[in-house]
């Protein structure tokens, strides 16, 4: 009885989420939504947290919600998605991103093939010389991303240790 009841929360909730139209005004409504469907591990609303966390003009605080709640759904595809929106993202989100997928090995195994993928990247552009300032931000960025992420790796290092 109780394992049917959840489900059909978690499914209430998310079809609360669908309906819903972005405003300020439901913001906390909706990050709301979006942490409890991430802790029922509610799989149907990945895409939908997505598209949230996709949405640059949408609330900081709906977007590092959904970047919790995909991460804690934990679906292969999404993680994936995670790791997509790093360099397409704001530094808080980015930052987000970076600390939720390096919480176990097989999460940061998605950090280091980023890193290597950009990395043959960047060796690609500097063998070509004279890239331009666009190419170079992107170059910058990716930098970042890879300073943040050992960062990460860092802190989760030494709190290991801590323990």
């Amino acid at each position: 009885i109780g394992h049917g009841q959840y489900y059909e929360i978690s499914g209430f909730l998310f079809q609360y989420l669908k309906r819903l139209q972005y405003s300020s005004q439901k913001s906390m409504l909706i990050k709301s939504l979006i942490i409890a469907l991430g802790q029922l591990q509610e799989r149907r609303a990945t895409s939908l947290i997505s598209e949230y966390l996709a949405r640059p003009k949408i609330d900081v605080s709906i977007r590092l919600a959904a970047i919790k709640a995909l991460s804690s759904i934990g679906q292969q595809q999404d993680l994936n998605s995670l790791v997509t929106f790093l360099l397409n993202s704001e530094f808080a989100i980015r930052k987000a991103i970076i600390f939720e997928l390096a919480q176990n090995k097989e999460r940061i195994k998605l950090l280091d093939q980023f890193v290597i993928a950009n990395l043959h990247y960047i060796r690609q552009l500097q063998e070509q010389r004279g890239f331009s300032s666009q190419i170079k931000k992107s170059v910058e960025k990716i930098q970042h991303i890879a300073l943040g992420i050992s960062i990460a790796l860092n802190h989760r290092l030494a709190q290991s240790h801590a323990k």
